[in-house]
């Protein structure tokens, strides 16, 4: 949404959801593995302002470098973690399903540098690149890691949330109507 007639500042809205999949298998012999499967589901409310600094003057205000800094709200939700034992000597199959640690929610931040402009109307691209944290206001040691299934297993015990830096890159190409 632009916040001025000059359209140098603007406020950007989203929604994200996000699917993270993590998978293994680790042979046992031959014919029998143990697979784990850990899924979790991110979604994430941004909203903040940009800045067009730049607006290239041979394309008029068609293209411009902006700035764009917006705090985030990432909701993490309950996973699933599921480990399944395949004996092939015995014919067994050994399949157990936990959910994880409760739903959580943490305020992020993230920050970007990015290229805007018009293809030919209504075509418009946008480039960018950011850096940004999921978890700077809200960790809490006592869960342990953010993502992972659990806080404590026979082999270690969490002991800290550690700050979960993202990396951000976009091409995006959009219709205006």
């Amino acid at each position: 949404f632009p916040l001025d007639n000059s359209d140098v500042f603007y406020l950007p809205i989203g929604l994200e959801y996000h699917f993270f999949m993590g998978r293994e298998k680790m042979p046992i012999s031959d014919v029998s593995y143990v697979a784990f499967k850990h899924d979790q589901e991110v979604a994430t409310i941004t909203g903040g302002i940009s800045w067009a600094f730049f607006h290239f003057a041979a394309l008029s205000k068609l293209a411009k470098l902006y700035l764009e800094f917006e705090p985030r709200l990432a909701i993490i939700k309950q996973g699933v973690y599921e480990s399944d034992g395949y004996y092939g000597n015995l014919n067994i199959v050994d399949k157990q399903t936990v959910k994880t640690k409760s739903t959580t929610a943490r305020l992020g931040f993230a920050a970007y540098l990015g290229l805007n402009g018009e293809l030919g109307h209504p075509l418009y691209l946008d480039f960018r690149w950011g850096l940004g944290a999921i978890n700077l206001i809200g960790r809490d040691d006592s869960r342990g890691e953010l993502f992972t299934p659990r806080k404590k297993t026979p082999a270690y015990t969490e002991t800290k949330e550690s700050l979960v830096w993202t990396y951000h890159f976009a091409l995006q190409l959009t219709y205006r109507f």
